[in-house]
């Protein structure tokens, strides 16, 4: 499937086939909803990919091995990597990527750092913080291709109501 947009976490929060499943449904559907009525409010992994948009994750291990970021074994982040990075190299139409929490893009920037594009980042941001929400002022060039990319707060522990980021997010994806 050409996919044109990647959401990329921490850790496998897969339940029952489903990203961001489980009793504990958390912002990420209802969030989608609010911007495409064609969606429920719950879990649908499988119209997310139909709409050509691919939920993964940087650590490889299993749902539910990983929960935390800190219980997330180095392995488990290079195996990740290399999925990740044969995935860009398969899905030449990767538009943008949507980082579920800092810490996604901070791993992925670090492992990445040689095809991140810094030219358009305001100087001031290296005094305070790279990593702000919503689209990011630095790029992925993959396949001779600009990628843009979103810093996307984590739906469950760190959701304000305003959210913009993710509203932004899915308005330039649908």
């Amino acid at each position: 499937m050409k996919y044109h947009t990647l959401l990329i976490g921490t850790s496998k929060t897969l339940d029952s086939n489903e990203y961001y499943g489980g009793k504990n449904i958390n912002r990420f559907w209802g969030t989608l909803k609010s911007i495409n009525s064609t969606f429920s409010g719950q879990p649908q992994t499988s119209k997310l990919n139909n709409d050509r948009v691919l939920v993964t994750d940087i650590s490889s291990a299993l749902g539910g091995q990983e929960k935390k970021d800190k219980q997330i074994k180095a392995v488990s982040l290079q195996k990740g990597f290399e999925d990740i990075e044969d995935l860009l190299k398969s899905e030449k139409n990767i538009e943008r990527i949507g980082f579920i929490g800092k810490q996604a893009a901070q791993w992925f920037f670090i492992r990445f750092i040689d095809k991140i594009d810094l030219k358009k980042v305001p100087k001031s941001c290296f005094k305070v913080d790279l990593f702000e929400y919503g689209k990011q002022s630095w790029t992925i060039n993959f396949n001779n291709k600009t990628i843009y990319c979103y810093l996307l707060r984590n739906t469950s522990r760190q959701w304000k109501e305003e959210a913009n980021e993710w509203r932004e997010f899915w308005q330039e994806t649908f």
